[in-house]
């Protein structure tokens, strides 16, 4: 008798395990992202990463060596009556200054040594939106932030907006359902703009066909002029990314093909199938919805079908693959992913946990929660 109760507490406890663990693994991947924007802090062993899901904003740190979490921006009220949060980062080319586009319409540079905001101001107030892209010159001196309707050039000390340029963005009318992309290359030197109808048909409208602008144009910011415009495809254009050296951008097609277009020769150069395509623009399944170029310009990554790709550009070689990746910042498959400026590493935010790994090898090198441990549900942002 005694024995029939022991086995049965021993299978009852083996039972109650098994659901612990099923529900941990459940739990992990139905998280989405903590972070938005991830990067490599230059000339230090630090990953920076903006996380927006937390009831308050902030910036975390993490150790490049060990994945410990060093240090961490609280974002309180600026320009708004709730907690701000960090919608875009970029880190000056000396690693000091870290400058954020905040979702309250605000823009700011944050002292990294003196751990305080060196300025913030609020963002333009014609906009409707806040900035959608940021980055420092490559003399460190500008801070370029890239809105609806404007770029907006700062000086990266004071904060006192130097220049404002339309072009090329007036150009793109903006309006529901016709969105307008831009990407900024890593130095602020050009902006990429392009425009699409809606993903979803119910957005869609004949009239719209007649307006959108079928142009994809690079901007020469620095120039104010315009160096390169060529027709774009038939296919969505869903994700793009600048070569580190300014180059060549790689883009995102939604039949899940991705090609290399040379900006000084205008046109495109290699191409080949990322994600395994479909012509459904209405599914987003296999659309590569967001690209990383390594910094020594060997290698891509790409995210979609809840799928990280990283391919030898030099081959359009497949070089690693994580599947059955979950936790996207979107419903498009938007993952935090960077490459470290010597392309030794690579960073990559899944089902809830921020993983590093050797880009030799691709051995993981650790890999912790993003999500703090009493918020590993997520919590209540209402």
């Amino acid at each position: 008798m005694k024995l029939k109760i022991l086995i049965g507490a021993i299978v009852l406890f083996i039972l109650f395990i098994s659901i612990s663990i099923a529900n941990e693994k459940n739990v992990k991947l139905k998280l989405r992202s903590c972070l938005h924007d991830l990067i490599f802090v230059p000339h230090s062993s630090l990953l920076a990463g903006s996380c927006n899901t937390e009831p308050e904003g902030s910036i975390k740190f993490w150790s490049v060596e060990n994945g410990e979490l060093i240090d961490r921006i609280i974002i309180d009220k600026f320009n708004t009556d709730k907690y701000e949060y960090a919608n875009r980062i970029a880190l000056s080319h000396d690693g000091k200054f870290i400058a954020v586009a905040f979702l309250g319409k605000a823009i700011g540079v944050y002292a990294l040594e003196d751990k305080k905001w060196r300025w913030r101001v609020a963002w333009l107030e014609e906009e409707p939106y806040g900035a959608q892209a940021i980055t420092y010159t490559n003399e460190d001196d500008r801070v370029i932030a890239v809105g609806a309707q404007n770029t907006v050039i700062y000086n990266a000390i004071s904060g006192e907006i130097i220049e404002r340029q339309k072009k090329p963005l007036s150009d793109y009318p903006f309006w529901w359902g016709a969105p307008r992309g831009n990407v900024l290359s890593i130095n602020g030197r050009y902006l990429m703009v392009w425009q699409e109808l809606s993903r979803w048909e119910e957005h869609r409208y004949w009239w719209q066909k007649l307006l959108i602008n079928k142009w994809v144009t690079v901007w020469d910011i620095k120039e104010k002029k315009e160096i390169a415009k060529w027709e774009k495809p038939e296919n969505e254009l869903c994700s793009t990314s600048f070569s580190s050296d300014e180059k060549n951008i790689y883009i995102g097609f939604a039949n899940g093909y991705v090609s290399k277009w040379s900006i000084s020769e205008q046109k495109k150069v290699k191409e080949w199938n990322a994600h395994g395509g479909t012509e459904d623009l209405d599914s987003n399944h296999y659309w590569p919805d967001d690209l990383k170029a390594s910094p020594d310009g060997q290698m891509l990554a790409t995210s979609g079908s809840y799928t990280v790709k990283v391919w030898d550009l030099s081959k359009a070689e497949l070089i690693h693959e994580f599947s059955n990746v979950s936790g996207a910042t979107s419903v498009c498959g938007i993952y935090p992913m960077a490459f470290s400026s010597d392309s030794k590493y690579f960073a990559l935010e899944k089902n809830g946990y921020l993983c590093l790994y050797e880009t030799e090898t691709w051995q993981e090198k650790w890999c912790v929660r993003s999500w703090p441990e009493d918020k590993w549900k997520q919590p209540n942002l209402n």
